[in-house]
């Protein structure tokens, strides 16, 4: 991680933490803080901590309480490095493989550019009405925070096509998940009942599950 982002991690938490927004809890602080500790040091280039702290104060605020497991899109106008309001969206969803690019194949297949995207898991424990409780725990429930930040704002209706679609492809995402794993689980159980044949073919069959 070098000097430059680092230090803006660091301007970034302590405006978060200095400077809380109205409402801001606990538990939304610690969103924002695990969130900004585990980026790529790579993600904060071309941002600013006086332009990102209010759009994680925003954004984790409305993830600070999920309504339902499928895909919750908080959205946002966030200012960007040249003084210019765009629009800003922070995607909440259970952690699978290939959601971010998932994602970003939703935004050009609308034809939308993203000044920047930025990822980060945490391990997050709800209670039953869907609010944070813990943040970090290991073994929690995985949950995925994407940020995007758009190049430009968005109308009304280019933005609702936009969350749309990007709602699509996380419920895709879910499927193609679920399947995956129900196979899985089901592999070992084809892998022995062939073993158990006893013929050369159900042996080559076991060894190749």
């Amino acid at each position: 991680m070098n000097d430059m982002t680092q230090d803006l991690r660091t301007q970034t938490l302590s405006l978060v933490t200095n400077q809380p927004a109205a409402g801001a809890t606990a538990p939304v602080t610690a969103l924002i803080s695990a969130w900004l500790g585990s980026l790529d040091e790579e993600d904060l280039a071309g941002t600013t901590p006086e332009a990102l702290a209010p759009v994680l104060w925003d954004g984790f605020t409305q993830a600070a309480k999920r309504a339902g497991q499928g895909c919750q899109i908080a959205q946002m106008r966030y200012t960007d490095t040249k003084g210019g309001i765009a629009t800003a969206l922070l995607i909440l969803n259970d952690d699978m493989p290939y959601l971010v690019d998932s994602f970003v194949m939703a935004l050009r297949k609308e034809r939308v550019l993203a000044a920047g995207v930025m990822n980060a898991v945490l391990p997050v424990e709800r209670n039953a009405s869907g609010q944070v409780v813990n943040v970090g725990t290991a073994g929690a429930p995985l949950e995925s925070y994407v940020l995007v930040l758009l190049n430009d704002e968005l109308a009304f209706e280019e933005l609702d096509k936009l969350t749309a679609r990007i709602r699509m492809v996380a419920n895709d995402a879910a499927v193609v998940h679920r399947d995956a794993v129900a196979m899985g689980d089901r592999m070992p159980e084809v892998a022995a009942a062939a073993a158990a044949a006893g013929t050369p073919a159900g042996q080559e069959v076991a060894a190749f599950l």
